[in-house]
């Protein structure tokens, strides 16, 4: 198992906002470090506005134009990041429909936000049109804001940053009709929430890996692998997959081929791919991938982190059914000689 984010620690902004176009633009100080984590949270923001994947665009790790936002480490860009991403859409979604329902003379609870076209049992209503009602004025004004509709930020970790626009009679004006509008244009939605986890959760997985061991010659071939990963909801099962197979290559590599020799003054002796051996595609067994969902009262969703937690079965396996290998904490890297030169002795 392993636990995800720092609990009462690790802090996330994310800032969301509507284009004069149409499109969303999220603005977010996480690092995408391999892991695909700004794929994840534009499709959690997606699915929150009611549009695709490409109708969002993401700034990230520019701290000039970004929130701040703790790391990208301690596997918990999803759990921490994700969190204040689905945040921040559910008020930038509030902000929408409430000003979707002044520009089509309705109320807000009768709209709904699908496809990327706001609806109600009579009208629709695309963002991009809705964009361009606001700029010209059509939409509801902000108090202490003049003309515009931006999201108060104010509150406390753990919890959504502020009530955004979230109450017509707190916020906004919807009995204000477009004549007494302001003549100015009037800048897009944005809003913007924080996030700190009060819990750290665990994601739990078990692996098996069938090995054959040549006890003469110490080769090793590892035959299969198969996992089941107790992640609470999968936002994009192929990065899943793609996370599980690379943890199985690392410790692969980690059990049978990784190794830096030096002199003994301390100067590496294979600084290079040739000599310091790493896993190929061909190298790796076949793999059977399980991603069990279960849900999780604290992540997006219910989606916990995902990560490498493969490494140690290798270890556990070499040393289970070769015994020249060293200790689990101070393991000994693969060498077949080894094991020869044992078996000549026992012998």
């Amino acid at each position: 198992m392993q636990g995800s984010g720092i609990a009462k620690a690790h802090l996330a902004c994310v800032k969301l906002s509507l284009n004069p176009d149409g499109w969303f633009c999220l603005r977010t100080g996480s690092v995408d470090v391999g892991t695909g984590s700004e794929t994840s949270l534009r499709q959690i923001a997606a699915h929150v506005l009611g549009v695709t994947v490409a109708d969002i665009g993401i700034i990230a790790a520019d701290t000039h134009n970004t929130p701040f936002d703790a790391g990208s480490y301690a596997s918990a860009t999803l759990y921490i990041s994700g969190q204040a991403t689905k945040l921040a859409a559910e008020k930038l979604r509030t902000q929408l429909l409430e000003v979707a329902a002044v520009v089509m003379e309705t109320h807000p609870e009768e709209a709904t936000i699908a496809n990327g076209t706001i609806c109600t049992k009579e009208k629709t209503l695309s963002l991009r049109e809705l964009a361009e009602a606001i700029i010209r004025g059509q939409g509801p004004r902000v108090r202490g804001q003049g003309p515009g509709v931006r999201g108060q930020e104010s509150g406390v970790r753990g919890q959504e940053i502020g009530s955004g626009s979230q109450g017509a009679g707190e916020e906004f004006h919807p009995s204000s009709s477009s004549s007494s509008s302001s003549s100015s244009p009037l800048p897009i939605l944005e809003a913007e929430s924080e996030y700190t986890a009060d819990e750290s959760t665990l994601t739990f997985v078990v692996q098996a890996v069938e090995v054959q061991v040549d006890t003469e010659t110490g080769k090793v071939e590892v035959l299969r692998s198969v996992q089941a990963i107790d992640l609470g909801k999968a936002i994009n099962p192929r990065i899943c997959i793609g996370q599980a197979a690379g943890g199985n290559a690392m410790g692969l590599g980690y059990a049978l081929m990784e190794e830096q020799v030096m002199d003994d003054r301390g100067a590496i002796l294979n600084p290079n791919f040739r000599t310091y051996r790493i896993p190929m595609a061909a190298d790796m067994p076949p793999m059977e991938i399980i991603l069990v969902e279960t849900g999780d009262p604290y992540g997006p969703f219910g989606a916990r982190e995902w990560g490498k937690l493969q490494q140690t079965q290798w270890l556990r396996d070499r040393q289970r059914h070769c015994p020249c290998y060293g200790s689990l904490s101070h393991p000994v890297t693969y060498d077949p000689r080894t094991c020869v030169e044992r078996n000549r002795k026992e012998s």
